[in-house]
């Protein structure tokens, strides 16, 4: 399990890349791992779901007292855990406040988070209206 763990998070890791740079063409910006954190978070959602992690029932979201499944670990924390960062979008905030543009800053960190958050939520969402 060790090396599929590995393996997925590689993966990850040069997905993100790739997509950031494609999305940037070599010019800085945000908008690139903002993107990225979005997907990764919806493909987290969707699985957390499929594994039985996460339910939306009732207008609620309910989490499943269980052990994830393995495929879930390599698969989520693995390839979702190296393709979505956290640590490059806060380098991004803390960039913007160390040039004193705080309002940009401030945008990027909740925007970040609330794209985040809304994309694992509408995946769990997805999954539990069909399943």
């Amino acid at each position: 399990m060790i090396f599929a763990l590995a393996l997925a998070a590689w993966l990850g890791g040069m997905a993100r890349f790739g997509l950031d740079t494609l999305i940037r063409r070599g010019k800085p910006g945000v908008l690139g791992i903002i993107v990225v954190n979005t997907i990764g978070s919806l493909l987290l959602g969707i699985l957390a779901a499929l594994a039985g992690i996460l339910h939306f029932r009732g207008g609620t979201f309910v989490a499943a007292p269980i052990d994830p499944p393995v495929w879930f670990t390599i698969v989520g924390v693995g390839f979702c855990g190296a393709f979505t960062t956290f640590s490059t979008a806060i380098l991004d905030v803390f960039a913007l406040v160390r040039t004193r543009h705080w309002l940009r800053a401030t945008g990027l960190l909740v925007l970040g988070v609330l794209t985040a958050l809304g994309a694992a939520g509408l995946g769990v969402m997805v999954i539990s209206s069909v399943g």
